[in-house]
């Protein structure tokens, strides 16, 4: 990501920022953002990331899908470089209880563990839903498959837990704070994410972000835990 892309980026973000939202609701909800990431652990850099969320709502059935990606080089080295995509399928089966299937996969050169790739089903609940607060968690289990950087692999069944809390601070800002963790034979996987947002102009908000990623059990050579700091600017639709 170099310079001139990414300043034609936070230009089409500012741009966006200022467009009116469409009056009719629509099916379709997410977010863009581009910003700053600092990194510590494995991968000691900084650089540019780009993320996008879209959810898809119908009849009781919601589709989310999410895409990363992050890269940075030293005098023309690559020092970074990590991609994860997800889909994730829920279906109400009550006010506050639903069911879910997940996918993912999460590719980071300097993790040791070249890509990872695991799915899970279980069950949701909605403990809070007021106007300030909101709070979910999940529970669930799958399989969850890890190649490393000499090509063998690893194949676990994982138990997993998530959880998501949501505190609206004011009509223009919000805190987040996800939890997420898969538990295998091998290798225990967990990360946090912490996320303040504020509103700048219409639908362009500032979020900064603090990432906790910790792999119990990572290949010889490789630090257990990675985190991130991010600031961006985000774009809702």
């Amino acid at each position: 990501m170099n310079s001139k892309f990414a300043i034609a980026a936070l230009a089409a973000l500012l741009a966006l920022g200022n467009a009116r939202a469409a009056e009719e609701e629509s099916p379709w909800a997410g977010t863009a953002s581009l910003g700053y990431l600092s990194s510590t652990g494995n991968t000691e850099a900084e650089s540019l990331n780009a993320q996008a969320t879209a959810t898809y709502s119908v009849d009781g059935w919601v589709h989310n899908g999410f895409v990363s990606a992050r890269g940075s080089s030293t005098g023309g080295v690559t020092t970074g470089e990590r991609y994860q995509a997800q889909y994730k399928l829920d279906k109400d089966l009550s006010e506050k209880t639903y069911m879910f299937g997940r996918l993912s996969y999460d590719k980071d050169r300097f993790s040791g563990f070249d890509n990872t790739m695991s799915g899970t089903a279980g069950l949701g609940r909605r403990f809070i839903e007021t106007e300030k607060h909101s709070l979910k968690g999940e529970a669930g289990a799958g399989s969850r498959r890890q190649e490393l950087d000499d090509g063998s692999t690893i194949q676990n069944v994982i138990f997993m837990g998530n959880m998501d809390y949501r505190y609206t601070i004011s009509e223009n800002s919000e805190f987040t704070q996800t939890l997420l963790v898969e538990m295998g034979e091998d290798n225990n996987f967990t990360e946090s994410v912490t996320k303040l947002k504020a509103n700048i102009v219409g639908s362009l908000a500032l979020a900064l972000s603090f990432t906790v990623k910790n792999n119990s059990n990572p290949p010889a050579g490789f630090e257990k835990t990675d985190t991130f700091t991010a600031i961006g600017l985000e774009y809702r639709f």
